[in-house]
């Protein structure tokens, strides 16, 4: 053995202790520098993989936007200005936002969602597992798209009639000087009203199911008009 490698030798392991420590310190770094890469060739990959399987060259996002998962809207006017630019052969919405899935056992899991038209150029699921991609369309059709334009409208009529009779009660059954304060009263109560029933709801919906957060909502109805029914009163002719 040469004379350097000697003296390397017996500098190395002269002090053992020390020599351990510095053989963990390295392995240390060398550890953490290679999780270090692994986090941000994952973040690179989650980051860009949505733009990467997109079918698009251009991306149109509102002022401010930082990240693809940003579930800023953008107005629906500036799609038409961008389909009146020369050049521009197709400009195709995307919806994003997060929801709560809910599994077999009954828990829920949080999911990125993305919308997007079946048929257009834009960002498809390319790594579906099983079944078809079908399968993931949310769409109505015929019938349901009938029942559910039904049901809005309904909706809108019950709304109009309900708040047209309590604008009506109020000027009926407070006294004229008192009619400003009622009709305040009214709006307090209605948006207070607002904020507890969409709370209540919102938790039941998540945290049990859609069926709870209707049936809560359509007994606090049905006790309305029970509430409404045992304190009406005549009306009188003058």
């Amino acid at each position: 053995m040469s004379l350097k490698f000697r003296l390397a030798s017996r500098n190395l392991f002269h002090d053992r202790l020390r020599f351990v420590a510095t053989i963990v310190g390295i392995v240390f770094s060398i550890v953490l520098v290679t999780v270090q890469l692994g986090l941000y060739v994952g973040f690179r990959r989650m980051v860009t993989t949505m733009i990467d399987h997109a079918q698009a060259d251009l991306w149109i996002m509102p002022t401010g936007t930082k990240c693809f998962e940003d579930p800023s809207l953008l107005d629906e006017r500036q799609r038409f200005r961008a389909l009146a630019v020369k050049g521009v052969t197709g400009v195709t919405p995307l919806v994003i936002g997060y929801a709560q899935w809910r599994l077999p056992t009954g828990t829920t899991t949080p999911v990125f969602m993305v919308g997007a038209e079946l048929d257009a150029a834009s960002l498809h699921p390319w790594n579906v597992v099983a079944g078809r991609r079908d399968d993931l369309i949310l769409a109505l059709t015929g019938a349901g798209m009938v029942a559910l334009a039904a049901g809005f409208a309904l909706a809108g009529i019950g709304i109009g009639c309900v708040e047209t009779a309590e604008h009506a009660a109020v000027a009926s059954l407070a006294r004229e000087r008192l009619r400003g304060s009622a009709f305040g009263l009214l709006a307090t109560v209605q948006s207070l009203g607002n904020l507890a029933a969409s709370t209540v709801a919102g938790l039941l919906w998540t945290l049990a199911s859609p069926t709870a957060a209707f049936l809560y909502a359509a007994a606090w109805m049905a006790l309305a008009l029970l509430a409404l029914t045992a304190t009406r009163r005549p009306l009188r002719r003058r």
